[in-house]
């Protein structure tokens, strides 16, 4: 059974010549984040999402299989 946790669109805006990425999660909700590189915006998406995950293992550990 497959079950979507997490929602992301990243797309480069060519007007300001920024990578956006909009997130989508049950946990965090909707947000957006803006970044010059793809590799500044994955490294942010991964520190949020770590976060976001780390702190539903540390609520609910007998969830965790």
């Amino acid at each position: 059974m497959e079950e979507e946790l997490v929602h992301i669109e990243i797309v480069f805006d060519e007007a300001n010549e920024k990578y956006q990425a909009t997130v989508q999660s049950d946990l965090g909700g909707l947000r957006e984040y803006t970044a010059n590189t793809m590799t500044e915006l994955l490294r942010t998406l991964t520190i949020e999402l770590q976060e976001e995950f780390d702190n539903v293992v540390l609520d609910e550990p007998d969830q965790v299989a």
